[in-house]
Order: structure tokens, then C-alpha cells, then sequence
């Protein structure tokens, strides 16, 4: 039987993974999606991160490639097995029993590190919009746009982020948004609304003028005056944010504030050895950041190897004298 079993593999799952090796932690890693690093690696591989402790800044997938690098030293003791559905959850009396899509995996304990959990990007509700290769929903590499025309969708900091990086590669940005306000991080629009980027609020787009599988061009319409604008295009970017479902939650029946997963100070949650960590949980004065989740899996992983041996002197020792 497993010590532990880690349910996501984004950036705190793989973590996790990491720390439970360097714990000495008989851990699975199971993850839905066939690659690893969750939402920074399916939307926002090229995007820069600057509250990362140590880096200036740095690139989503660079980040995530640090973090397997690290959790390689232990690839070998705790694995991470990708493209694994959860389908469900036998809670037995000193064990949960965790049935998937590649079989049924046994643990004394579990932790939690989905983040928000499965997600898929809402999708342009305009006719046409489904074939059109060149209407996308994130970014594999800014290259790709270099001196094109490019439309962002959105009003939010993913749109306006991508709107600001794509400045420097793309020949034209425009960002069109449905409200005269920007959900976005003040600072990001006050650098937006000095660029050379068009920004067009209130607008909704109302049609799409295709040629073949591509859209040529779109229309947009003025919310409040209804004047319609033919925008051309290379590429049309939609960020209307996420389609949430944190079906781990629901399957344990586990305490929780609009899906998000309640825990105590040692990152337990309602129900005794389920642990959680990261996007997915809330506590009072909780703050969704790479950091504040980093620091609840080292909780989280700490409060498990008590659990499991709760005769330990409840002493973190340093890493520096965990590595020889």
C-alpha cells in the first residue's frame, strides 16, 4: 500500500512529488492531462512570472521545467503517471482507495494539488468561430505571431498580459473588449492604454468573415452606439476566462466555499487524512499565488510524514543536511 497518493501534477502537485521523495514518502502522482504543469503549461507556457522568490522573472514552462528537474532526483521513488482519469473514490477504514482510468491504487493518505481543478477555455459563441484554425484559446510560442496581425478577446489579466507581450512580436495588436473597464491589475492597463496596442471597449463580436478554414477578418459591434467595425486578422486570441469543475471535492464529500477545499493549519481537510494544497484550497487570509501554494505543500507534506509516523519528533530538518 502507497503512504500517499498526489492528485495533480501541476506546479505544487510536482512539488509534492518532489518533497514526499526527499521525505522518503511511498507517494503516487496521478495526473488527467498528458502534460505536466497544469494551467501554466496548457495556456501560459510563454508567459512571464514575476513573483517567483530568486527571478526577476521567468517563463511558465521554464518554471516548470525547473521544477522536474528537481523532482527528477526522485523520479524513480515517487511516480507521476500522466493521462490517468479519476473516476472515483472507496473511502475504506484506514485507507482510500483511488479508482482511475489505468486501474484502482490504494493509499493510507491523500493530498489534493488540482488547483482549480479540470478546466477548459470558454469558448467564441459566434458562428463559424469552431473552424477556424486561427481562432485559439492560449499560446505555444510568440514567434508564431511575429509580424502578424493579432486580435485579443477579452478584458481580464490573461488578455491584457498577452496583449502586452505580443506587442513586441506581432506587427498590430488589438484588443477588443466588451466592457469600458478591465478586470486586470491596474498597473497592466495603465501600460496597456500607453502602447501602441488598439484598444476598442465596448465591443462584442458579431461575425466572422472566413476564407476557408480561417477567419479573414471579424465585425465587432459598439455595445452602446451599435456601429459595427470590420477588424482584418492573422489571428484571433480568445481569453473569456475558464470552465471550472473540481469534481475531487465533490467525490469526498469534502468541506468547501464555492469549490474550494477548506483546511485547517496543517492543510487537513473535513475529512481525516485527506489533505489539500494550492489553488484548490481556502482559509482565511488565503492569497492564490505560486508561493503561498508552495509553502502549504511543504505544510502539507510535513503534516503527512507525521501522520504516518507519529512517533517522529515533530522537527522539519534542514534540506541542506537532507543531501549528501
Amino acid at each position: 500500500m502507497l503512504d500517499v497518493i498526489i492528485i495533480g501534477a501541476g506546479p505544487m502537485g510536482i512539488f509534492a512529488s518532489f518533497y514526499a521523495g526527499m521525505h522518503k514518502i511511498n507517494a503516487l502522482t496521478i495526473e488527467s492531462h498528458n502534460e505536466l504543469g497544469g494551467q501554466l503549461t496548457r495556456l501560459y507556457k510563454e508567459k512571464n512570472i514575476y513573483d517567483i522568490p530568486g527571478f526577476k522573472k521567468i517563463k511558465a514552462q521554464d518554471f516548470i521545467d525547473n521544477l522536474l528537474d528537481q523532482y527528477s532526483a526522485y523520479k524513480d521513488v515517487v511516480k507521476i503517471m500522466n493521462n490517468t482519469i479519476i473516476k472515483g473514490f472507496n473511502i475504506k477504514s484506514n485507507s482510500f482507495e483511488v479508482v482511475t482510468s489505468k486501474g484502482n491504487f490504494e493509499s493510507r493518505l491523500l493530498l489534493i494539488t488540482s488547483g482549480n481543478g479540470t478546466y477548459i477555455p470558454r469558448e467564441l459563441d459566434v458562428d463559424g468561430a469552431s473552424e477556424c484554425k486561427n481562432i485559439i484559446y492560449h499560446i505555444e510560442r510568440l514567434d508564431d505571431f511575429k509580424d502578424k496581425k493579432v486580435i485579443l478577446l477579452g478584458g481580464g489579466d490573461s488578455a491584457v498580459d498577452w496583449a502586452l507581450e505580443l506587442e513586441k512580436y506581432a506587427k498590430e495588436v488589438t484588443l477588443v473588449h466588451r466592457r469600458n473597464e478591465f478586470r486586470a491589475h491596474q498597473s497592466s492597463v495603465d501600460q496597456l492604454l500607453n502602447s501602441s496596442i488598439k484598444v476598442m471597449t465596448p465591443y462584442l463580436t458579431k461575425e466572422i468573415v472566413k476564407d476557408g478554414a480561417k477567419a479573414k477578418s471579424i465585425i465587432v459591434e459598439n455595445v452602446e452606439t451599435s456601429e459595427r467595425v470590420t477588424l482584418d486578422t492573422d489571428y484571433v486570441i480568445v481569453n473569456f476566462g475558464l470552465i471550472i469543475s473540481n469534481n475531487v471535492a465533490t467525490q469526498l464529500g469534502l468541506a468547501n466555499i464555492n469549490g474550494n477545499i477548506i483546511v485547517s493549519a496543517n492543510m487537513e481537510t473535513s475529512l481525516e487524512g485527506v489533505y489539500a494544497a494550492g489553488n484548490c484550497v481556502t482559509y482565511e487570509g488565503k492569497i492564490k499565488t505560486i508561493t503561498c501554494g508552495m509553502g502549504e505543500v511543504s505544510v502539507a507534506i510535513n503534516s503527512i510524514n507525521f501522520k504516518l509516523h507519529p512517533s517522529k519528533a515533530p522537527q522539519i530538518p534542514y534540506s541542506s543536511l537532507m543531501f549528501k
